[in-house]
């Protein structure tokens, strides 16, 4: 398996694993933009809509997991590398990965709908998706502030839940390994969902957004849900440099911000850490 912490070494079984990871990241990505796109075109009942979603993700984690970490958002892998957890070298091959992933799980969705409906239903489903997808206007260039603000937020709280997830010297007592991850992540997804509902998009992903555009011909004034997301992982390594990892502080920021050859399993915890009074 490959150690994405650090360079790979050009070997042939290395290729191989590469290209599992890639593959593994296309068909995650593929399947949570699926559910998006049918759900946008075709929606389920009020309260199976908040479900669907999440769920997709939840499995698709699940089942990319244990090959390529199943991050299945460009903003994830951002974080994970701004946190030195993945190299930056893996940066361009998740993206990419991702991209084609999620046109190619857009465009299946919306060719399902194409097959099931007339022209006049398509018509009339790409009309709602807009409406559906843009409905407080964040796609006309109106309230970028209030979708940035939203996609900032949300893709913040659900970033600090994988890279908590992620932590390998977080106690076993609180550890997140394996389903238990995907479920984490997903039960976030479903409460930033019931947050905001259908009245303010947050796609906290910033290729669902593009492949919606893209494969629906949604209007291009998304901007707000591709700066966003990216803004939030950098927001959420930081926090979780200082705040949240198992050694937490401004001696570990500083090492993640400064030293070249960072590794995140170093010790740099206190040496006199605060100890915490028994209940």
């Amino acid at each position: 398996m490959l150690r994405t912490h650090k360079v790979p070494e050009m070997t042939l079984s290395n290729a191989w694993q590469i290209l599992r990871l890639c593959v593994a990241e296309m068909i995650g990505t593929a399947i949570l933009n699926f559910a998006v796109v049918r759900a946008v075109e075709h929606p389920p009942e009020h309260s199976a809509a908040f479900l669907i979603v999440p769920i997709a993700l939840t499995l698709s984690i699940w089942i990319a997991g244990p090959i390529s970490g199943g991050h299945i958002n460009p903003a994830v892998t951002l974080a994970l590398c701004s946190s030195r957890l993945v190299s930056f070298i893996y940066l361009p091959i998740y993206w990419l990965s991702q991209f084609f992933g999620a046109l190619m799980g857009a465009a299946l969705a919306h060719g399902f709908t194409v097959g099931m409906l007339n022209d006049t239903a398509v018509i009339r489903a790409v009309a709602m998706a807009n409406q559906t997808t843009a409905g407080s206007q964040g796609y006309v260039g109106q309230f970028f502030g209030l979708h940035l603000a939203a996609e900032l937020t949300t893709t913040t709280m659900l970033l600090l839940t994988v890279l908590v997830s992620a932590d390998s010297k977080r106690p076993s007592d609180w550890g997140s390994h394996g389903f238990y991850t995907s479920l984490a992540v997903g039960m976030m997804a479903l409460i930033i969902g019931l947050f905001f509902g259908s009245e303010l998009a947050c796609f906290v992903n910033p290729v669902v957004a593009l492949g919606l555009s893209i494969v629906l011909g949604l209007k291009s004034g998304f901007w707000a849900h591709i700066i966003g997301p990216l803004l939030a992982s950098l927001v959420a390594a930081l926090l979780f440099q200082f705040m949240f990892c198992a050694d937490a502080g401004l001696k570990r920021t500083k090492a993640c911000l400064c030293v070249s050859n960072y590794d995140y399993s170093t010790d740099l915890s206190p040496r006199d850490p605060i100890a915490l009074p028994d209940k």
